[in-house]
């Protein structure tokens, strides 16, 4: 069964205009008698306040178990009929939890709860006494942990439910995933399927899951589902390809680790904002040399101690790094080699942050690839750079005219440019665009530029 909402949609209103207008006196009864059963405790607290607030529904929520206040939860007081019950099931949020929570909800009420869209509701169904075992079966299945967990506890969930959810890799408490051996024996998978949502993410993570039922799975709506298939040992480089182009939390995780995962999928994964991402894919075993040495420059120390460790990064690229200033496990600054050939570290200064911090450290950088440092997004790069001893003289009288301070670091005063000016900084990075965007001597066609420049600070300047 599908999860459902079981009253009416959410209020596009904010909060705050919901709590005035559950304090306004002139407010409407019917809709007072809606406020009292609002999400927001705030709002709910401002209603039962209003002298306006009809009694009956307030009478109502006081005895289905809120406090006088309507804030908080308290034991249910005075004698409600499952009618009653069952109208609170149909109403807002606040309402449908105490009919979850009720110690005398009816099991049909609660089957309807079950479906509900919000997952307190649901855990408060899965722990309830009255609910019926074929709904609890169900529960035990549900897409939110902390509602399995409550079903795997109930004594009248059914033993096959659980046991079949635990034998496809359920933990035993049906929060997660355990290790399935590589030669477990299939499951019934349509009848694991069938339990729900949690099933359907044990099939897709089952090493004995058929091919056809994993196409199958890969197109489900689901990021969960296609989670697991990237974590599935059985999936095949070409369905691991195919995820890779489509989105959710976990899938990616899954890719970087997997050891189908194809090096293609590999390299676009090596470049995601998330380090232990990154860190997955430098210690994959079948990542490339190429990918591997491009990694060995990465920006966060910890990426690099996970390349400086894999078999595949090799001696020759491990002594270019130690030449240019790095230890050999790539985790700090060492004395570099000074007769490195310039054009190695120009091409370091296009690589990772690490590969430019060496390469505006180190004494043979040459003075355009210093001239390019000193423009990085990077203020630390930029204030490495301007301090090298060979950085040109007249680039650094260019920042400073375009506002630069003569360390890099920041902004001061400018002076005049001219369009040859102008130019040169475009064609340089970052810092040298958003100085140009900010400069009174910058005109129409260049702010138009660089308002749609890739980096976000010169758009603002520009802006």
């Amino acid at each position: 069964m599908p999860i459902k909402h079981t009253a009416t949609p959410a209020s596009p209103v904010s909060a705050g205009l919901r709590q005035q207008q559950a304090a306004d006196p002139h407010t409407t009864p019917a809709a007072l008698a809606r406020l009292l059963t609002d999400s927001n405790l705030h709002v709910r607290r401002a209603a039962a306040a209003n002298p306006s607030t009809p009694s009956a529904p307030r009478e109502l929520l006081l005895r289905a178990g809120a406090t006088p206040d309507l804030a908080g939860l308290r034991p249910p007081r005075g004698t409600i009929q499952p009618g009653e019950l069952a109208t609170l099931a149909t109403l807002d949020e606040w309402a449908r939890r105490l009919a979850a929570r009720h110690p005398a909800c009816p099991g049909s009420v609660l089957a309807d709860l079950a479906g509900d869209a919000v997952p307190a509701i649901r855990r408060d169904a899965a722990r309830h006494p009255h609910t019926p075992p074929t709904t609890l079966a169900r529960l035990a299945a549900d897409h939110d942990s902390d509602v399995r967990a409550a079903a795997a506890l109930h004594p009248d969930t059914p033993v096959t439910t659980r046991t079949r959810l635990i034998e496809a890799g359920a933990t035993d408490d049906l929060r997660g995933f355990g290790d399935v051996p590589a030669g477990a024996a299939a499951p019934d998978f349509d009848a694991l399927i069938a339990t729900g949502p949690f099933g359907v993410r044990l099939a897709a993570r089952h090493p004995a899951a058929p091919r056809t039922l994993l196409d199958q799975l890969a197109n489900d709506d689901h990021w969960e589902v296609r989670a697991g298939l990237a974590h599935n040992p059985a999936c095949p480089a070409e369905l691991l390809a195919r995820l890779a182009t489509l989105d959710g939390p976990g899938l990616r995780t899954g890719l970087a680790s997997h050891p189908h995962t194809p090096p293609d999928v590999l390299t676009r994964l090596s470049d995601d904002p998330d380090v232990r991402l990154r860190a997955a894919v430098a210690a994959h075993p079948a990542a490339p040399a190429a990918l591997l040495s491009r990694m060995a420059c990465d920006g966060t120390w910890a990426v690099r101690c996970v390349v400086a460790r894999h078999p595949g990064f090799s001696d020759a690229q491990r002594q270019q790094m130690v030449a240019a200033g790095s230890t050999a496990g790539l985790d700090a600054f060492a004395p570099p080699d000074p007769g490195l050939a310039p054009q190695t570290l120009a091409q370091l200064a296009n690589q990772g942050g690490w590969g430019r911090q060496l390469a505006a450290r180190h004494p043979a950088t040459p003075a355009a690839t210093l001239a390019q440092l000193a423009t990085d997004a990077d203020p630390l790069l930029r204030e490495a750079a301007a301090g090298h001893r060979a950085f040109p003289a007249a680039f650094r009288d260019l920042l400073v005219r375009a506002g630069a301070t003569p360390d890099g670091q920041g902004y001061g005063p400018s002076g005049p440019l001219t369009a040859h000016d102008a130019q040169s900084l475009r064609n340089h990075g970052p810092w040298a665009r958003r100085l140009l965007a900010r400069h009174r001597d910058a005109d129409a066609p260049t702010l138009d530029h660089l308002a749609r420049d890739p980096d976000h600070a010169v758009r603002k300047q520009a802006a």
